[in-house]
């Protein structure tokens, strides 16, 4: 045996595990996003229906086949049009999203630009110091005293 031959396997096996992983990934995520029309309040992921299987198994064909998801979805609307395959109720939240963004933004900004202005005194006028005022004679008298016990 050629000793490229092995290493050439090895290649070919892990582009076909990559590419096997690929599609259970993506056929996971359509089946768990779909609803099924077999099982009242579940996803044809969690759905025990052997119709849910075939759904499965044929979402996994058309993945390996290249089928773009849209298609794909469009493709099992199409046997139930009567059935809302999509996990998500039009318009049930879709009005808070834009709601929450909104305050989130006018929080971001009201926190940034209490940082970014400088603060000063509030109301707060400034008064300008007075000279000193000349001490009485009564106060002299005591300051002498005190200086004289101290000094001997």
């Amino acid at each position: 045996m050629s000793p490229l031959v092995l290493p050439l396997l090895l290649l070919i096996s892990t582009t076909d595990l990559q590419e096997a992983q690929r599609v259970t990934r993506e056929t996971q995520t359509i089946s768990t996003e779909l609803m099924s029309p077999f099982c009242k309040g579940l996803t044809l992921a969690s759905c025990s229906s052997g119709r849910a299987a075939e759904w499965r198994r044929e979402i996994k064909g058309w993945v390996q086949e290249g089928v773009p998801r849209e298609q794909i979805e469009a493709r099992l609307q199409e046997r139930v049009p009567s059935f809302r395959l999509s996990s998500k109720p039009p318009g049930a939240w879709d009005w808070l999203l834009p709601i929450f963004a909104l305050l989130a933004a006018v929080g971001m900004v009201a926190l940034v630009s209490r940082r970014l202005v400088p603060r000063g005194p509030k109301n707060q006028s400034i008064q300008p110091l007075s000279p000193p005022s000349e001490p009485s004679s009564a106060a002299k008298s005591r300051l002498n005293a005190e200086l004289s016990d101290l000094e001997g």
